[in-house]
């Protein structure tokens, strides 16, 4: 983010494949090269994803290994997390919703549909997978619409699609941990960087404190899953409902941002920014 900010295409490119080699589920983020047509971008990337998938694991443990570790990482992990491997040797620690806090909105409908715990099945059916994926593809492609298909030079307004992407892509990984929500921060600050602009002053609007304060509220309950009457707040996520509405304004102000006719480039004020 802060790349993009410097106008640093190919650095922020090298950085985003470093959580692609350590997490997979970041690979969601390719959208941002792809859609914006950022060919440094997605330069840096595949250099990073080299060095760090194949160079990398090639020289430490030899090309058969590496391969076979990738089996197996594909075996316990990949195929069980979407619903597609019988291997459940990783379902009690990882991807069983049952077991995890998991704030997806396939956790989010099997848990509504399952409302008793002990009933509850540890994986959700294909047709709540299949609307998980779906709701995936609308918001994604809101999303895109918002931030438009025309190549325009400006900082602000990519870093926020990248935010905004990366909001969306905790929310789709089947597992989305309440300590993920910190990618809520670059949408917040993005929105708030743009009124700060505009109004030529620092001071937060109501609006913005009400709703940041209901998002600390729900998450300070949705941690306090050992008393029943209030698990509800995560089992049903509360936190993802309030991310969303946080979402929805940051791509409101994202879309205002793209569409000004002005013929430069919107300005960054790098010390308001920093």
């Amino acid at each position: 983010l802060t790349a993009i900010l410097q106008r640093k295409s190919f650095q922020a490119g090298i950085w985003m494949a470093g959580p692609i080699c350590m997490k997979v589920f970041p690979a969601f983020l390719l959208l941002y090269p792809l859609w914006r047509r950022d060919a440094r971008c997605a330069a840096g990337c595949a250099l990073g994803l080299f060095l760090g998938l194949i160079a990398l694991p090639g020289a430490v443990f030899g090309p058969e290994r590496t391969v076979s570790y990738y089996e197996e990482f594909a075996d316990l992990i990949i195929l069980p997390g979407i619903g597609q491997g019988k291997n459940q040797e990783r379902a009690e620690t990882l991807h069983a919703i049952t077991k995890t806090d998991t704030q997806s909105f396939m956790a989010m409908m099997h848990n509504a549909i399952y409302r008793d715990i002990n009933a509850r099945p540890a994986n959700p059916t294909s047709t709540v997978r299949a609307i998980h994926w779906g709701i995936g593809l609308v918001l994604t492609g809101v999303l895109c619409w918002a931030v438009g298909w025309r190549d325009q030079e400006r900082p602000l307004g990519n870093m926020m699609f990248l935010g905004l992407l990366s909001m969306l892509m905790m929310f789709l990984s089947p597992v989305c941990h309440l300590h993920y929500y910190g990618w809520l921060l670059p949408v917040i600050m993005g929105a708030l960087m743009l009124q700060w602009e505009n109004r030529r002053t620092i001071a937060v609007g109501i609006g913005w404190m009400a709703l940041i304060a209901l998002n600390i509220t729900v998450h300070i309950l949705a941690h306090l899953t050992e008393n029943p009457e209030i698990r509800f707040f995560r089992e049903l996520g509360f936190t993802t409902y309030v991310g969303l509405l946080i979402g929805a304004v940051g791509v409101v102000h994202l879309y205002r941002l793209m569409r000004k006719q002005e013929s430069a480039p919107a300005e960054i004020r790098l010390p308001m920014a920093a």
